[in-house]
C-alpha cells in the first residue's frame, strides 16, 4: 500500500481529525506565526502521480502541479515570486480558490529528502515585508516537522506508528530545548536555580533570561494550554519571536508590542496563552511586567514579598492590547517565577512557595523531589537571587 492508498483510507474512514491532517495542520500554524504571514502550505509529493504536490485546507486535500513550480528552483531551495518577480506565474496561481483575495507575493521553500525519496515544499503566502528571514531556529523546526508528517503517514502499523511518534517527539524536545537560553549563566553576583520538565515529552512551557541591548534583564515563562505537539509549537513559536526581536529591542513596551503583534497569528481561535514577561533594569531598582493568567510571581524586596498579581487577562489570538506594570525596588534579593503545574504539585508535596522564594537550599530540594515525581502539568520554575556577600 503506497502513500496515497493510506492516506485515501484514512478519509474514506471518516477519520477527519486523523493525526495526518491535524499534524499538516499544527505545522502552518506554528510557521505562519514566526513567519508572520497571512496563510501557509505544507505541499508533499504525490506518490500516485508524479506530477504533482498535495495538501489538506479545511480537511479538504488540494494539488499543485510540479510543472509549475520545480523549474523556478534550479540551484536555489526557495524562491520568490511577486509582482516585480515573475508576475505571469503569480497571476496564474492566484486562479487556485484557495488562495486569499490579495496575493502579492508567495515564495516557495523545498526541503529535499534524499533518503526517502520525497521532497516537502512549504508555500509562504503574503509574507508582510517581503523580505522572510530564514532563520536556523524556523528552518530546523519545519525540516524535523515536515519530515515527521512525511514518515508517519506512510506506516501500516498502529505500534509502529506510536513508536516512530514517540522518537520523533524526542527528536522535536532537543529541539525545543535549544531555544531555551540563559545569558546570566555566567553572571557572578547572582544565582539562577531553574527547573524544567514536560508531564509528556515534548513541553507547552517555554522560558528564556536576557540581558538586553540597553544592559537590562528579560525574563519570561510561557505557558501553552493544552498538551503534545500543537502547544509545544505555539511555545516554541513565541520563544522564536522572543529570542530573534529581543536583542533590537530597546524597551519593554517595544518589544511587547512585537510579541503581540505576532500572537495573533501563532494562537488558534481555541488557545489561550498564560504569560509572565519582565523586565529588571540592570540595578535591579526596578521592574515592569506583564502577567496574563498566571499565578502572582513574587520579588524578595528587602523583608517584603511583592506579588505581581495578573494584570492581563490570558492572551487570544484577537487580543491586540496590553497592560504593562512598574514596581519601584529598594533592596532586591530573589525573584520566584513559576507556570501553574507547581501550584498544582505544591499542595501534594507540602511545598510552601514563599520559602522556595527566600531559601535557595529549600528550593534546591525541592527541584530534586519534583524530578522524581509523574507531574501531570509542565512544570517551569525559575529563581533569581542576589548572592550573598
Amino acid at each position: 500500500m503506497n502513500l496515497e492508498h493510506i492516506i485515501e483510507s484514512f478519509i474514506s474512514k471518516d477519520f477527519r481529525d486523523c493525526h495526518l491532517v491535524d499534524t499538516i495542520r499544527n505545522i502552518q500554524i506554528c510557521a505562519g506565526g514566526i513567519l508572520n504571514t497571512d496563510n501557509i502550505l505544507i505541499w508533499f509529493e504525490s506518490e500516485e502521480d508524479k506530477g504533482k504536490y498535495w495538501s489538506y485546507i479545511d480537511k479538504n486535500r488540494i494539488y499543485l502541479e510540479k510543472s509549475k513550480i520545480d523549474p523556478l528552483f534550479g540551484e536555489n531551495r526557495t524562491v520568490l515570486i511577486s509582482e516585480e518577480n515573475n508576475r505571469e506565474i503569480l497571476e496564474e496561481l492566484r486562479k487556485a480558490p484557495y488562495y486569499p483575495e490579495q496575493v502579492e507575493n508567495i515564495l516557495f521553500h523545498k526541503i529535499q529528502y534524499r533518503n526517502y525519496h520525497t521532497a516537502i515544499v512549504i508555500e509562504i503566502i503574503n509574507f508582510s515585508n517581503r523580505k522572510v528571514q530564514w532563520t536556523k531556529d524556523v528552518s530546523q523546526l519545519l525540516s524535523i516537522l515536515s519530515l515527521f508528517v512525511a514518515q508517519t503517514v506512510k506506516m501500516k502499523n498502529i505500534s509502529e506508528i506510536a513508536n516512530y511518534y514517540f522518537q520523533e517527539q524526542e527528536k522535536a524536545y532537543q529541539k525545543q530545548t535549544k531555544i531555551l537560553q540563559n545569558d546570566l549563566e555566567s553572571v557572578q553576583n547572582l544565582d539562577i536555580d531553574i527547573f524544567y520538565k514536560p508531564s509528556d515529552i515534548l513541553s507547552g512551557d517555554s522560558y528564556s533570561i536576557y540581558t538586553t541591548s540597553t544592559g537590562d534583564i528579560f525574563v519570561y515563562i510561557v505557558d501553552a494550554m493544552g498538551h503534545g505537539i500543537a502547544p509545544s509549537l505555539t511555545a516554541y513559536s513565541i520563544s522564536a519571536v522572543i529570542k530573534n526581536k529581543i536583542k533590537s529591542s530597546n524597551s519593554f513596551n517595544e518589544l511587547m508590542e512585537v510579541i503581540l503583534d505576532n500572537i495573533q497569528y501563532i494562537l488558534t481561535d481555541e488557545e489561550q496563552l498564560t504569560c509572565g514577561l519582565f523586565w529588571f533594569k540592570s540595578d535591579f531598582s526596578e521592574v515592569q511586567y506583564v502577567v496574563a493568567g498566571m499565578y502572582p510571581p513574587m520579588i524578595l524586596d528587602g523583608d517584603n514579598v511583592v506579588l505581581t498579581k495578573a494584570n492581563n487577562i490570558p492572551f487570544m489570538n484577537f487580543a491586540f492590547d496590553f497592560n504593562i506594570s512598574t514596581v519601584k525596588l529598594t533592596d532586591f534579593k530573589s525573584f520566584l517565577i513559576f507556570t501553574d503545574g507547581l501550584v498544582e504539585d505544591s499542595e501534594d508535596l507540602g511545598i510552601d512557595l514563599d520559602r522556595l522564594l527566600r531559601d535557595r537550599e529549600y528550593l534546591q530540594k525541592s527541584f530534586e523531589k519534583l524530578d522524581f515525581m509523574n507531574l501531570e502539568d509542565d512544570t517551569t520554575i525559575i529563581r533569581i537571587s542576589k548572592k550573598e556577600e
